[in-house]
């Protein structure tokens, strides 16, 4: 079976295949056929037009496929704040962190952006338990608008 090829090395099987025609010389028969498999591969058709497939769709979850969050004390437990109940002391951002890695435990495709204002919300504790899924970008908010956009 042949290679895969990224588009670079298409280009480069490309013209060392083409390099030897423009000189009048012979071609190499096994770069024309390692082109025609990557080509058959990258979706490109015989007049040279390129289709590549579209990415398959993301499912989304129906009401009855939704994850079911722990119980509040649970999550406090989580990220070592149980005493806070007990206490009857909790502020509203830190409740904010703390729903925060909840929702991320129960669901992989949550992901948190912030405005360098982690230590503020408490959404240092998701990245703390989730930092593949944490993103700072600091004080560039329309910047992180789009980059939610993007994800979402």
């Amino acid at each position: 079976m042949a290679a895969q090829h990224t588009p670079a090395e298409f280009g480069r099987l490309l013209t060392a295949m083409v390099t030897p025609m423009r000189a009048g010389g012979e071609v190499d028969d096994d770069a024309c056929a390692e082109l025609e498999v990557t080509a058959a591969q990258l979706g490109a058709a015989a007049n040279g037009d390129v289709h590549p497939a579209s990415p398959a769709k993301a499912s989304r979850p129906t009401p009855s496929g939704w994850t079911e969050l722990p119980p509040f004390s649970e999550a406090l437990a989580r990220v070592g704040l149980e005493g806070a109940i007990q206490e009857k002391h909790l502020a509203t951002r830190v409740a904010y962190g703390v729903a925060l890695v909840a929702l991320g435990d129960a669901d992989p495709r949550i992901v948190s952006l912030d405005g360098d204002v982690s230590n503020s919300t408490f959404a240092n504790l998701f990245a703390r338990e989730h930092p593949a899924r944490f993103f700072e970008c600091k004080i560039a908010e329309q910047n992180m608008i789009t980059a939610g956009s993007g994800l979402a």
